[in-house]
C-alpha cells in the first residue's frame, strides 16, 4: 500500500504529514466556496488517499478506521494495529 500511495507525492505528503483541514474564526470548518486553490488541493489529495487506503481493506479492517477523519489517521491506526 505505502508504494501504492507514493505513486503521486501529494498522495502520500496528506498520508505521512497529514492535512489541515481549513477552519473559520468560529471553529467550524470552512466552506468549499471560501477555501484557496491551495487548500482545495491539499483536501483532494488526502480524499484520493484515504479512498486507496480504504479500497484496500476488508471489513474487519474498516471497523478500525471508521472514525478517522484523514488519511494520515487511517495510516497510523493501520501502523498501530499491525
Amino acid at each position: 500500500m505505502k508504494i501504492f500511495l507514493q505513486r503521486d507525492a501529494y498522495e502520500w505528503d496528506a498520508v505521512e504529514n497529514g492535512v489541515t483541514i481549513p477552519m473559520k474564526a468560529d471553529g467550524k470548518p470552512k466552506p468549499l466556496k471560501d477555501l484557496s486553490p491551495d487548500e482545495v488541493s491539499s483536501l483532494n489529495y488526502n480524499a484520493r488517499a484515504m479512498n486507496s487506503l480504504l479500497n484496500g481493506m476488508v471489513s474487519t479492517e474498516l471497523r478500525k478506521v471508521s472514525a478517522c477523519t484523514t488519511a494520515k489517521q487511517i495510516w497510523d491506526t493501520i501502523k498501530v494495529s499491525h
